[in-house]
């Protein structure tokens, strides 16, 4: 779907489009990545398990290659809110909206706070 980068309204959308088209892409990324993941679980009849992975155990192949793909789909989704939230500060920044970006960057901040730490704690 093309969007005209100008609206209606005549205000400049391209920052928005920009957005749309990250969410987009990183939702089709992990979905893709997590399909695969259960398409090849159920032809190997290796299941996927419940929890996470070790980094070391998922590159020395100990969970097979659709554990290391599920997880990389899941870290995909994870991603794409912070991708997100790091573009709006950019594109904020950019446009000289020094407040909004502010805002944005503690936004991400928070949020890789929150990964960082929930990841430490499992």
């Amino acid at each position: 779907m093309n969007v005209h980068p100008l609206g209606h309204d005549g205000h400049d959308h391209e920052g928005e489009v920009a957005i749309a088209r990250l969410l987009r892409t990183g939702v089709r990324v992990a979905s893709t990545l997590l399909a695969l993941a259960l398409a090849g679980s159920l032809i190997s009849g290796t299941p996927l398990g419940d929890h996470l992975l070790g980094t070391a155990d998922l590159l020395a192949g100990r969970f097979g290659w659709t554990s290391l793909v599920a997880q990389v789909g899941l870290l995909a989704l994870a991603v794409t809110p912070l991708a997100r939230v790091a573009l709006a500060a950019g594109l904020f920044a950019k446009a000289g909206e020094r407040r909004q970006a502010l805002f944005s960057a503690g936004v991400l901040a928070l949020l890789v706070l929150a990964l960082v730490l929930g990841s430490v704690e499992s």
